[in-house]
């Protein structure tokens, strides 16, 4: 039953190609698979854990934010409680939970989320397994959205530097991260009287 959830959440893409919600079924995701497998499993199997996180996924993509949250909110407390606050699925559903309150327009508890499990992946994992990298990612743009330019720049130049050395440099996730570190330090540029001149025309 659980791959078939999982086989479900993949096959029910709530984006169109053109990247638009598709109308029901973003506005309305199938909870009865997540029914099914609490049912069987119970509320404290793993697989239920990782199911929930898929699902919460689904409704991050199609933009309803207030349900994404109380879903990995309560994902995040049942992670930590059953398996511990440094698994890899408790650390997956923190930085999902996080990117989720950084596109709600909550920078403060985005950056205090992510700012602990990137430090949680060093610890556990060494500062340059791809799931830290990524969990810099989530980390760097809750800082842009909290207006630390400075520290998002930094943030991306190391992972950039990391991703580097560690995926090679042709890996579709170095020349993102090439793009996000560049964007990052033009926008950390502070603004000089020639530039102004420049803007003002």
């Amino acid at each position: 039953m659980f791959y078939l959830f999982i086989a479900g959440s993949k096959a029910r893409d709530p984006l169109r190609h053109d990247g638009e919600p598709d109308g029901q079924e973003a506005q309305h995701h199938d909870w009865r698979p997540l029914a099914d497998l609490v049912r069987v499993l119970g509320q404290d199997n793993p697989r239920t854990l990782t199911a929930r996180r898929i699902l919460a996924g689904a409704c991050l993509d199609s933009g309803r934010l207030t349900e994404t949250i109380d879903l990995l909110a309560h994902n995040v407390a049942e992670s930590r409680r059953i398996l511990g606050p440094d698994l890899p699925e408790t650390l997956r559903s923190q930085d999902q939970l996080a990117r989720a309150y950084q596109r709600a327009g909550r920078p403060g508890e985005a950056v205090d989320l992510a700012e602990q499990t990137v430090t949680a992946w060093v610890r556990v994992s060494g500062p340059e397994l791809p799931a830290t990298l990524g969990a810099r990612d989530t980390l760097a743009t809750a800082y842009q959205s909290a207006g630390r330019l400075a520290g998002a720049r930094g943030l991306l130049e190391q992972n950039l530097a990391d991703s580097i050395r560690v995926l090679g440099a042709s890996h579709p996730k170095v020349a993102a991260r090439g793009s996000s570190a560049a964007g990052a330090a033009a926008r950390a540029r502070p603004i000089t009287t020639s530039t102004r001149r420049c803007m003002c025309g």
